[in-house]
């Protein structure tokens, strides 16, 4: 045993935390004991990254049995929680088959009356956390504990109201969610905005407004509440768009995704697809926009409400990221946009968005290319998508951080840049990208680049950096 112990130690290079964790995912309650009688200093608690604690680990990886046992012996905190506000019984029910890790939790103190306080489940009780994971075994459980306290079982289905204070269930994925959503107050926040804008513009000094005044900008907010007579700002607002409807720095984001969507407009204008006009209007039409490493993709949701097929029938809008599918917000529901779960850096992902580009192409759409605050080289990437697939007709690029060692980018060329621009990083970094696209044969200019800095957008990252395939 005591072998494997220090095989399995000198293998996490002597981190007796690793090594803690890892025979607790694999369940090895021997191994385990070993490792803590012999490290008497070592914590049962001692958590990893996330601070995810050895009891969490165990629960996270469906362990249930002997581990369980051993671990709540040793004075495991059953009420534990990590960074992202998970604590022991979240796991039991969300990861753990049955209700049997569940019961000893209880059974040792684990708190399961209460809301949840924290994290993504904030305002749960235990009850609908279980409903939401069609964990029925842990429903049944939880009733008959509130039957031996002698307490009045509640109603609803399964034994759980369908809705609950600030709380509905999502038709969709039947998760208990805000509702309203926070997207609902974006209208009250910016009558707020309004009344701080006139109030600045009457005192004496206006001429001081400071970055965080700034972020007062009203423009891309009221396009997006007078969109449509504001049909568009209604469908978002409703319980099936939770997902990025609730969602922090709402106005933030609403307003970087309609900077990058004005930006699409105008090249959009510039490739012939929509007239030249005065107006502020977003349109697009007989448009393919590829939003890379998307999140939630409020750009994508977006799109799918401001032209819905009904009104602009050619388009189509395609979401990327690393999310899982599941995951994904359900503005997937809209007709029109899409979701594709790939790391863009990987080695299939060319080949196939260019299979999908033609295939688009084929259909009379023309290829959009969207990156949105990329960080580091994910900039650099979609560069290099635009240049090598001669179906992408444009690209839209506001850089986000730089790369952390810059290992694909020329450290000595973008030290240059660096000192041009004084030592202001972001600009320097945003330079050295659109100049980037520019590379190449001087006597065959392929795109046409342009960039500026948009100040209706709520962030000091706020470089646009527009190519056109000529």
């Amino acid at each position: 045993m005591l072998e494997r112990v220090q095989h399995a130690h000198s293998a996490n290079q002597n981190n007796l935390k690793t090594t803690l964790q890892q025979f607790c995912r694999q369940g090895d309650v021997e191994a385990i004991q070993s490792l803590l009688e012999h490290n008497q200093d070592l914590d049962v608690d001692i958590s990893s990254t996330g601070k995810n604690t050895a009891l969490h680990s165990a629960l996270i990886h469906n362990q249930q049995g002997l581990v369980i046992d051993y671990l709540i012996s040793r004075g495991a905190n059953v009420n534990a929680f990590n960074s992202k506000g998970y604590n022991c019984v979240v796991f039991a029910i969300t990861n753990c088959k049955g209700a049997l890790a569940l019961e000893k939790l209880v059974r040792a103190g684990a708190v399961w009356k209460d809301k949840f306080g924290r994290g993504k489940f904030s305002g749960m009780t235990v009850q609908e956390l279980a409903i939401q994971h069609q964990n029925s075994d842990a429903v049944e459980l939880l009733q008959r504990l509130q039957t031996e306290k002698g307490e009045k079982e509640p109603t609803g289905i399964l034994g759980i109201c369908s809705k609950t204070k600030n709380r509905e269930m999502c038709p969709i994925c039947n998760s208990f969610v805000k509702f309203p959503t926070k997207l609902t107050f974006v209208k009250y926040d910016q009558d707020l905005a309004e009344a701080r804008e006139l109030e600045l513009e009457s005192s004496e000094s206006v001429q001081q407004i400071d970055n965080k005044d700034r972020y007062t900008s009203r423009k891309y907010l009221d396009q997006f509440l007078s969109h449509q007579s504001g049909e568009a700002y209604k469908k978002l607002c409703e319980i099936e768009y939770h997902g990025i409807s609730n969602k922090n720095k709402l106005r933030k984001e609403i307003s970087e995704s309609y900077s990058i969507l004005h930006a699409v407009h105008d090249c959009c204008t510039e490739l012939g697809l929509l007239p030249k006009t005065n107006s502020s209007t977003l349109h697009l039409e007989n448009t393919f926009l590829i939003d890379l490493c998307a999140g939630k993709s409020l750009t994508t949701a977006l799109c799918g409400v401001l032209f819905p097929p009904k009104v602009c029938v050619q388009n189509n809008f395609l979401a990327v990221d690393k999310l899982p599918v599941h995951l994904v917000p359900h503005f997937l529901q809209d007709g029109n946009t899409s979701y594709l779960s790939r790391d863009i850096m990987g080695d299939q992902f060319f080949k196939e968005m260019e299979q999908e580009v033609d295939r688009q192409t084929d259909q009379k759409k023309t290829a959009v290319l969207v990156g949105m605050h990329l960080c580091g080289n994910l900039s650099e990437r979609a560069i290099d998508l635009f240049e090598r697939i001669p179906s992408i007709k444009a690209l839209i690029l506001c850089p986000c951080c730089l790369p952390k060692s810059r290992k694909k980018s020329n450290p000595s060329a973008f030290d240059s840049y660096l000192m041009n621009k004084g030592g202001d990083a972001y600009t320097a970094w945003a330079s050295y990208l659109k100049d980037k696209i520019r590379d190449g044969d001087p006597d065959e200019i392929l795109f046409d680049v342009r960039s500026y800095q948009d100040a209706d957008m709520h962030s000091v990252r706020d470089f646009i950096i527009t190519a056109i395939r000529k």
